[in-house]
């Protein structure tokens, strides 16, 4: 097993700083990524702006299609010693061919020009091009950024994500001084260039990171082999896709669930609560990239009692650092958005605490990888938007029952996938007896 990863818990003392640095460097980058759609927001006007946040949907949709849980994977696969290097080579490749292939493809729509009221309202062919190429660049930052994941370069990575910021930034003021920035524009800016620019300097970095670490960094081309790795790898990351994509669906249900009786103003009531959510998923982000490598290298029952052990130790000091960044921040929320949006506080208090009890468990469920079976969270993501539907169906359409049912379906939900690997492990340990 790689010495580099060892066999510790990602939330223990001597992780603290790589956490820190992971977490200031994503902070940066939604911040910048915050202004420049602020800024959108201000010049593009309503209906314009909703053009853009299609475009974003569409290209962050795509992602996840031309990604397919392969970044996930390929990090298991490493640490797990099933793959080698060459493992982060070979999706790149792949990810880049098949990337190139699908925008020359979608070129073919142009010559159609303004072809049905989807493409219309993408802002024509362009549109649909520019989602493409944005979908298959940020897809190959995605694998870059797993390929330092895996080997632990987590300092070189936040300094990376930090670059990404700033580029991001630097086309802010560009864009500032255009005189009529285009929706395409401010989608260039987000996502084409910054992405465009800061891939080819990783994976530079990264082989550099590698041979100066003394890694063997040399690939054998076969077609067998490439495609024995393609088959792991998309074999495994077919569940991490499912299982990232209806956690996505998942955080939209109550908001297609409130807008059922066309009220407005109680989903602008629910956004402005979940907005300041997103402060704990990056949190949660940070605290998986660290922690994935690790728990994939457990391959005994003794290795993930101890990592049971050591993150347990933390649920007191987690508690304690949790309610009071909810208390504060609901204060913020309180006199930032004004009276209008009091009524969002309560909302966030429920949702806080839900997401907070989900993240905690989360931690020990991050065992899936070390199990081998990305398909248990997977089908305990489905199972609790089937769950939620349900609640949401009978339960009365408002904000604060709405939020309610969602904080519960959450963190039951992962608990629930928490008892299943336990139970898991209880089995195999009795097996081993």
């Amino acid at each position: 097993m790689r010495d580099l990863i060892g066999r510790s818990s990602a939330f223990v003392p001597q992780y603290a700083r790589e956490f820190s640095g992971l977490f200031l460097a994503g902070s940066l980058n939604n911040l910048a990524s915050f202004f420049v759609t602020l800024y959108a927001a201000r010049e593009l006007g309503p209906e314009v702006f909703g053009t853009l946040g299609l475009l974003v949907a569409l290209s962050m949709f795509g992602v996840s299609l031309f990604d397919c849980g392969t970044s996930v994977s390929m990090v298991r696969s490493y640490n797990a010693n099933e793959s080698t290097w060459s493992v982060f080579p070979t999706i790149l490749l792949w990810k880049v061919a098949f990337g190139a292939i699908c925008v020359l493809t979608s070129f073919l729509i142009i010559p159609f020009g303004q072809v049905g009221p989807l493409v219309r309202s993408l802002g024509g062919p362009e549109g649909v091009v520019l989602s493409v190429v944005a979908s298959s660049l940020t897809s190959v930052w995605f694998t870059i950024k797993g390929a330092f994941q895996a080997l632990g370069y987590f300092r070189e990575l936040s300094s990376l994500l930090v670059g990404y910021a700033a580029i991001r930034c630097i086309l802010l003021v560009t864009l500032v001084a255009s005189s009529d920035p285009s929706v395409f524009l401010f989608l260039v800016a987000l996502y084409i260039v910054p992405v465009g620019l800061i891939a080819p300097i990783g994976w530079i970095a990264f082989v550099r990171k590698s041979r100066c670490e003394g890694t063997d960094t040399s690939v054998v081309w076969s077609f067998k082999n490439s495609f024995a790795t393609l088959k792991r790898v998309f074999s495994y990351g077919k569940w991490v896709a499912v299982s990232s994509i209806a956690f996505a669906v998942l955080w939209r249900v109550p908001i297609f669930s409130l807008n059922r009786q066309e009220n407005l103003e109680q989903v602008g009531v629910f956004n402005a609560g979940m907005t300041f959510v997103a402060i704990f998923v990056l949190l949660n982000t940070s605290a998986r990239t660290l922690i994935l490598p690790r728990v994939s290298a457990m391959s005994t029952n003794d290795e993930r009692i101890r990592f049971r052990s050591s993150a347990m130790k933390f649920a007191v000091p987690y508690t304690l650092v949790m309610a009071v960044a909810i208390g504060a921040i609901a204060l913020v929320q309180f006199f930032v958005l004004g009276p209008t949006y009091r009524a969002a506080v309560p909302v966030f208090l429920i949702l806080g605490v839900g997401t907070a009890v989900m993240m905690f468990a989360g931690l020990f469920n991050s065992l899936v990888h070390a199990h081998g079976v990305p398909s248990m969270d997977a089908k305990a993501n489905l199972a609790k938007i089937v769950v939620l539907l349900l609640a949401l169906a009978i339960a009365p359409v408002n904000v604060i029952a709405t939020a309610t049912v969602f904080a519960v379906v959450i963190a039951v939900g992962e608990w629930g996938l928490f008892a299943a690997l336990y139970r898991r492990e209880f089995k195999q340990r009795n097996v081993a007896e």
